[in-house]
């Protein structure tokens, strides 16, 4: 069956190497060869030692011309400060490259061939899922490949625009003022240059070839240099996170029944080994990008301002600043987002780790299987991060929608709950910890109703508002205001569509419309908002529960012969919990980024216009007021029950801990173990890999809107 996974990975690397024959040939264009093993005295570097020293002579003449504007407004230099920046970049990964081209070359083809996957040794095992786990193997590395391939072929297009707009918008720009407008001629090149020595010569040959092949040349490294060194990145990235995945697969199937007894610990040890392997490329990837990393960003965060300058300054007057704008943006933004969104990839799979280890029915395997999962729970509790120079990290938001019904499901039949087993162990009076639990269930949709009520009520406000206020003013008006009377919607809308005289059905229509959209937006507000309410609150209820039962382990109500089960029962218990905190985390991390900036946003306009308007109009006190009202408690049920999860989880290692386990046998003991080791991590529910949904991100919102609202006062 190892011949079989042998089989698998030289097709999928005949398929990797073909789909990279285009990245192939942009590398060898910049003197990088990564297909084939390359020596230090390899020609091709020749090339590349060429192109860094063009590259260095066009980048002098771009700080020639800032320095010959030194005297002028800072925006005409500013595009020539940009794509220096740019270039700086691309020279200094072409001079890395030079020296570590055969561990680039490494890593690479790691990833292309899949050999961290050879010898594995679970296909060598007597197990019967062997086809299964293989094209569970295959679905995974098929899924990473073609992620790689849209990645590269968005980033290579987006760098080729960039590219190709400066080489070639310059001989337009010179062939338009040399034949059409002579008298306003001023020389173009592919980068904003001065060559004071050939300034004077104009387009004569061969001066304007000359300075058009060194500054087309540093033009061409920008991007094909960022294609090469950040294409490795992603594909050694992506596929360092489908190891990873796999190992997760891996690890679902270790308690199966298809696994017999006697093979599991040999199955633990393979998963051991191969997080081993992933470990070890992940460590060289994140030695690798390590500092070259911290250069990408902070040039490219210079980039970035200086784009928003020359918006800020000059995008009235020159219109090709906004395309000028696009590119940098495709370049720099992009650069800076492929290695923030290929980082959270790696977070993200590193913090399911635990879990994954933790999930299996470790409780009833021998003493070497339970030691190999504590080993590893141990080892995994710490998250891997892609560095930027030990100054940040590479994090961003990863995406990943379960189904909203199964969490439902969960939430209406307690599947969480059933099949327990703990009263079905010998407990001593157990109606007194049933009426525990009854207790904080009648307490948790308690709390559900009142914020339902609370936000339900706002919500029924605003859109009350906007209704009866537009319902008062076309009575007002047209009863006294009769030949001035002009419809009023219940939100402010124009319809260009219709146009001149317009009869009353088709005002009606107009009316309709509007009021469809204030229904639909106090309808989606309640129900998406009453949903992770009902969510949380339930996720909040089973930890609440779960420290329930803890307390109870060494009580009087369990007998000392049955503790070891009832406690490998609050484990079962503490696993379902995880799984359904991770689904929910899963369902509302994105959604829940875009609420938090468009609140930010709405409360940022609301306290501008009552800052303009509201001395002139008594009704933006209301509207302010109602709006205000609304995203508190909307934002607030999010951070405020997301706070609470955070919290309730922090106090089960304690609850664990006032145990009186030092009474307790060997077993009792490493279980209670295995809960503090694991529950020390913290569960927390994420804003798109951003921040958290806590008290401190619900005071950040409210500030960053008032820092917003002075921004744009002092903007206006």
């Amino acid at each position: 069956m190892s011949q079989m996974l042998k089989a698998l990975l030289l097709e999928k690397q005949l398929e990797n190497n073909k789909m990279l024959n285009i990245f192939y040939r942009i590398s060898f264009m910049t003197g990088v060869n990564v297909k084939y093993q390359a020596t230090f005295k390899d020609p091709v570097k020749l090339w590349n030692g060429f192109l860094i020293i063009v590259s260095l002579i066009g980048l002098s003449a771009q700080y020639c011309l800032v320095w010959n504007n030194r005297s002028e407004p800072f925006a005409e230099s500013a595009d020539a400060i940009c794509t220096a920046n740019q270039a700086w970049i691309s020279i200094l990964k072409l001079i890395y490259l030079l020296f570590v081209q055969h561990e680039f070359y490494d890593l690479l083809h790691t990833a292309i061939n899949g050999s961290l996957l050879h010898d594995l040794g679970i296909f060598d095992l007597a197990i019967n899922s062997k086809q299964y786990l293989l094209k569970e193997i295959k679905t995974i590395l098929n899924d990473s490949w073609l992620h790689i391939k849209h990645q590269l072929n968005f980033f290579t297009f987006s760098c080729m625009m960039a590219c190709g707009f400066y080489m070639f918008s310059c001989i337009f720009a010179n062939y338009y003022f040399t034949h059409i407008q002579p008298q306003n001629f001023t020389l173009q090149l592919p980068m904003p240059a001065l060559f004071p020595m050939w300034h004077d010569y104009g387009m004569t040959w061969p001066y304007y070839p000359i300075q058009y092949f060194i500054t087309g040349v540093e033009n061409s490294i920008c991007g094909m240099c960022a294609v090469c060194f950040d294409g490795i990145f992603i594909v050694i990235v992506v596929h360092c996170s489908a190891l990873l995945e796999i190992l997760h697969k891996l690890l679902e199937h270790v308690c199966d029944e298809e696994i017999p007894q006697s093979e599991r610990v040999k199955y633990l040890l393979c998963c051991a080994r191969l997080h081993e392997r992933t470990f070890r490329y992940y460590e060289k990837i994140n030695g690798m990008y390590r500092t070259p990393s911290l250069a990408q960003c902070v040039l490219s965060m210079l980039v970035l301002c200086v784009v928003m300058f020359m918006a800020n300054v000059g995008l009235e007057e020159d219109i090709t600043l906004f395309v000028k704008m696009l590119c940098f943006l495709c370049a720099a933004g992009l650069q800076i987002g492929i290695y923030c969104y290929n980082g959270q990839k790696i977070i993200t799979q590193s913090e399911i780790s635990p879990v994954a280890w933790y999930s299996s029915t470790w409780y009833n395997e021998s003493e070497q299987f339970k030691y190999i999962v504590n080993m590893m729970v141990l080892r995994t509790n710490r998250t891997l991060y892609m560095q930027v120079s030990g100054f940040t990290t590479m994090s961003l938001m990863t995406l990943a929608s379960p189904r909203l019904y199964k969490m439902l499901q969960l939430v209406q039949d307690t599947d969480v709950m059933k099949d327990l087993e703990i009263f079905q162990l010998n407990l001593v009076n157990p109606s007194h910890i049933i009426k525990d639990i009854q207790n904080i269930l009648n307490a948790s949709w308690d709390d559900i109703k009142l914020q339902l009520k609370i936000f339900i009520g706002c919500v029924a406000c605003i859109s009350g508002w906007y209704h009866g206020k537009c319902v008062a003013m076309n009575i007002y008006n047209f009863h006294f205001h009769r030949q001035e009377f002009e419809l009023q919607y219940p939100f402010p809308v124009s319809f260009p569509l219709w146009h001149g005289e317009k009869t009353i059905v088709v005002k009606v229509a107009e009316y309709m419309i509007s009021s469809s959209e204030v229904y639909l937006t106090s309808v989606c507000a309640t129900a998406f908002t009453g949903l992770f309410s009902i969510l949380s609150m339930h996720c909040l209820t089973l930890l609440k529960i779960l420290r329930l039962l803890i307390s109870y382990s060494t009580s009087f109500h369990v007998m000392r012969s049955q503790r070891v089960k009832y406690l490998q029962t609050c484990i079962k218990l503490h696993q379902r919990i995880l799984e359904f905190c991770h689904e929910l985390n899963s369902l509302y991390r994105l959604q829940s980024l875009a609420m938090f900036l468009i609140s930010c946003l709405v409360l940022c306009l609301l306290i501008f216009h009552a800052s303009v308007d509201g001395r002139n109009d008594a009704t933006i006190f209301i509207k302010v007021l109602l709006y205000s009202t609304g995203i508190f408690f909307e934002v607030g049920i999010f951070c405020f029950n997301g706070q609470r999860i955070t919290s309730e989880n922090e106090r089960i290692p304690i609850e664990v801990y006032k145990l009186d386990w030092f009474n307790e046998d060997k077993e009792f003991k490493f279980l209670s173990q295995m809960i503090i080791m694991r529950s020390n991590q913290q569960i927390a529910m994420d804003v798109g890999g951003f921040t958290t949904m806590s008290l401190v991100t619900f005071l950040m919102i409210f500030r960053s809107s008032f820092s917003y609202f002075l921004f744009l006062r002092e903007f206006m």
